[in-house]
């Protein structure tokens, strides 16, 4: 109880603002449906998102670049109120290289490939992703089915609610998801859920109440049923300090999560990412940090310090640390890269890990 003593004090005095997206965040935009048609950010862009990849992210741009296949071609210009149809799709490939006392271990494999439809006609919104790799490890062959589709609808201006396959709103909304704030409650795109959300969107405050189960064709270990909830209010119109809570049930355990997340902003050029979770599986408890710090050195390029903690709360196993040294790169629209170096200590074994991800997005 004593950590959420201190966290609450600390952001409370010392930050203004908090932000859920840190590349966006910074430049005073607080909602992920500024540019994503999803609400919790990510996948499918649209008009003004794919503007801002060009206007404040990339290093790089010619005209019309952003668009849809590079600017090749163009869809149909569109009036409003009419049916809008949106498209989009992600590739991702890592390399990595393992280090530790008695082994090293190298390998690399293409992560996603997946095709992005949307559909928006009024207050109804249709989202569909095609394509899957069951195990990326062992094969690279895409399988064409949907871990991912939903339809959304708003009922009034702010308020609306999607149902489908997706993984409910929690913490931070970040796509990393191996960090341990985020594997621990099995938020990850191997563990599909079929979920219903309500949802609140205003300028300054965002609210999410979700219920899922997770799919039933899945091992029977990861079969199980549960609710999340999130709350984020944002502070001097550019920053945001986030609330969540988990839980789900199967299997015989029980599992809860209370995370606590901030970002805070430094002008334009910097960020402070920080998410704090008391996690407990069938009274196991746990106490997991993350801490990300990044600066835009140059238009598109930013390097980040990284540190995660991984502690065992009865005191049995310990604690285990990570704490890194990486880079973002946008170089031009529809590509990313990202490379992290992180130094591993603790109970689990001390070793070093260097990742390089590779991001292109339709």
């Amino acid at each position: 109880m004593i950590y959420w003593v201190y966290v609450f004090s600390f952001v409370f005095m010392f930050t203004k603002e908090a932000c859920a997206f840190p590349d966006l965040i910074r430049h005073g935009y607080a909602n992920c449906t500024t540019c994503h048609f999803s609400p919790a950010g990510g996948g499918v862009l649209n008009d003004y998102g794919r503007s801002l990849s060009k206007e404040l992210i990339s290093t790089w741009s010619a005209e019309g670049e952003e668009q849809v296949g590079h600017g090749l071609f163009k869809l149909s210009p569109q009036q409003e109120n009419d049916l809008k149809f949106y498209i989009g799709g992600d590739a991702r490939y890592l390399t990595r290289k393992t280090q530790t006392a008695a082994t090293q271990t190298y390998e690399q494999f293409l992560m996603q490939t997946q095709l992005r439809v949307a559909a928006e006609y009024k207050k109804l919104k249709i989202n569909v992703t095609l394509g899957k790799i069951e195990n990326p490890r062992i094969s690279s062959n895409v399988i064409w089915v949907s871990p991912e589709f939903y339809t959304q609808w708003s009922f009034k201006d702010d308020v609306y609610f999607r149902i489908g396959r997706f993984e409910p709103i929690y913490g931070l909304r970040m796509p990393d998801h191996n960090l341990w704030v985020k594997s621990e409650v099995k938020i990850v795109p191997w563990v599909e859920k079929d979920t219903f959300e309500l949802i609140y969107e205003g300028e300054t405050q965002f609210a999410s109440l979700s219920g899922f189960q997770t799919d039933v064709n899945k091992t029977v270990a990861n079969q199980n049923t549960g609710y999340a909830a999130s709350f984020y209010q944002v502070i001097f119109e550019k920053y945001k300090l986030g609330f969540s809570t988990l839980s789900t049930e199967g299997q015989g355990q029980r599992v809860k999560s209370y995370d606590l997340n901030a970002t805070v902003p430094f002008g334009e050029q910097a960020y402070w990412l920080l998410e704090l979770a008391n996690h407990s599986n069938s009274g196991q408890g746990k106490f997991l940090t993350f801490s990300r710090f990044g600066w835009e050195v140059f238009k598109g390029v930013i390097p980040v310090l990284q540190y995660q903690g991984y502690e065992e709360l009865n005191g049995v196993k310990g604690k285990q640390t990570k704490a890194g040294l990486g880079m973002f790169w946008y170089p031009r629209p529809h590509f990313e890269f990202f490379a992290l170096y992180e130094d591993s200590k603790g109970y689990r074994g001390d070793s070093k890990d260097l990742q390089i991800l590779s991001h292109y997005y339709f």
